[in-house]
C-alpha cells in the first residue's frame, strides 16, 4: 500500500478517522477527527498529491474477504456505473463542466464536477436474497482537454487518437479487467456476474468482455435483436439490394423487441395486481455492430392500459 512505515501509519489514521468522522470526510475532517486539528497538515496533504498510496491494494482486501462469505461457486455480483463529484475550484484535476443529474427534465443544465467510475460487489445478508454493496474500486474517469482552434493539426491528431483511447466505455472495461485480474490472483472460484446501466451496454463492453463473465444490462425497449444465423437459414426475412449496400446487414430474423412483448391488462384489472412478464431471447445478436458473440437477453416487459375508444 505504501512504501514507507511512516506513510504506512498515516494512511491507517486516515481510515480511522474516516470511520468516525461525523461531518464531510475531507482532509480536513480527518485531520480534525484525528486530533490533530492544530498539527502540521503538509505531509497528509503531499500524501494525496504525490500518490503515495494504492488504493486498489485496501479494495482487493474488501474483495477478498467478501468472497469468503460466498458460498462454492456461487456467483459474485457486481454493479458498475460512472457519477460526478460536484466541485468549485478551476483549478482541480479533472475537472469539467458535466450534465447535472439532477437538473430538470425539460431543461439540460451543468455542473463543474469530476466525473468517477466506482465498482460494489453484493454482500449477501440473507438467504432472502437481500444483499449490500460495498465499494470495491473508485478511480476518476476525466476527459481529455480539447486543443485550441488554432492548435497544429498534429496536436489535433492527438488529441483524436487519445479521445478514443479515454472514452468512458474503454477506461471502465479496464476496470474490469483488473477486477477479473484480481480474482483470478485471489483464486477465486466464483463467475463474475456484472451489473451496468445502459451506459455501458454498447459494443465496446460487450466485444471485448473477458470470456467467462456474465453482462447484465439495460437497452432500449426498441432496440433491435437478431437471432443468430444458423446453416438451416436459406433466405433472409427482407429482399437483398441489387447493388452493395454501405450499412450491415442483419444476422438473422428479427426478433420481437420489449416494446412488442408488451401485454395489456383486462379491463377492472388493477395495475399492481398482475406480475411482470419476463422472455428470454437465446442465441441473439443485440444490433448490427456487436459481432458475432451471442448473447441472451431478458426483456422485462410492463403492462399498458388497454386503449379506450374515442367517443
Amino acid at each position: 500500500m505504501c512504501r514507507q512505515e511512516r506513510s504506512r501509519q498515516r494512511v491507517r489514521s486516515h481510515l480511522l478517522a474516516q470511520l468516525a468522522c461525523l461531518g464531510r470526510h475531507t482532509v480536513t475532517g480527518m485531520l480534525c477527527t484525528g486530533g490533530r486539528p492544530f498539527a502540521d497538515w503538509s505531509a497528509d496533504y503531499r500524501l494525496y498529491a504525490r500518490n503515495r498510496v494504492e488504493p486498489g491494494v485496501l479494495f482487493d482486501v474488501v474483495l477478498q474477504d467478501v468472497q469468503r462469505h460466498l458460498s462454492s461457486h456461487q456467483p459474485m455480483v457486481v454493479a458498475m456505473d460512472d457519477s460526478i463529484l460536484r466541485k468549485r475550484g478551476r483549478k482541480i484535476p479533472g475537472t469539467a463542466w458535466r450534465v447535472d443529474p439532477l437538473g430538470a427534465p425539460f431543461d439540460v443544465s451543468f455542473t463543474w464536477a469530476q466525473r468517477v467510475i466506482q465498482i460494489s460487489v453484493a454482500l449477501p445478508v440473507d438467504a432472502s436474497g437481500a444483499a449490500r454493496t460495498l465499494p470495491i474500486d473508485f478511480v476518476q474517469a476525466p476527459t481529455l482537454q480539447r486543443p485550441r482552434k488554432q492548435a497544429p493539426e498534429a496536436e489535433w491528431q492527438e488529441y483524436r487518437k487519445l479521445r478514443n483511447e479515454q472514452n468512458i466505455n474503454r477506461q471502465a472495461l479496464l476496470r474490469v479487467n483488473r477486477l477479473v485480474d484480481v480474482c483470478s490472483r485471489q483464486a477465486a472460484d466464483h463467475p463474475l456476474w456484472l451489473s451496468v446501466d445502459g451506459r455501458f451496454t454498447n459494443s465496446t463492453m460487450l466485444k471485448n468482455l473477458p470470456s467467462g463473465q456474465v453482462l447484465i444490462g439495460r437497452i432500449r425497449g426498441d432496440a433491435k435483436l437478431y437471432e443468430i444465423q444458423t446453416p438451416s437459414t436459406t433466405s433472409p426475412p427482407y429482399p437483398l439490394p441489387p447493388t452493395p449496400c454501405f450499412l450491415p446487414l442483419p444476422q438473422g430474423l428479427m426478433a420481437p423487441t420489449a416494446s412488442l412483448t408488451r401485454f395489456r391488462l383486462q379491463p377492472g384489472e388493477h395495475p399492481s395486481s398482475h406480475v411482470m412478464r419476463l422472455r428470454l431471447h437465446s442465441s441473439i445478436n443485440f444490433g448490427t455492430n456487436f459481432g458475432r458473440r451471442a448473447s441472451s437477453i431478458i426483456t422485462l416487459s410492463q403492462a399498458s392500459r388497454p386503449s379506450t375508444p374515442c367517443s
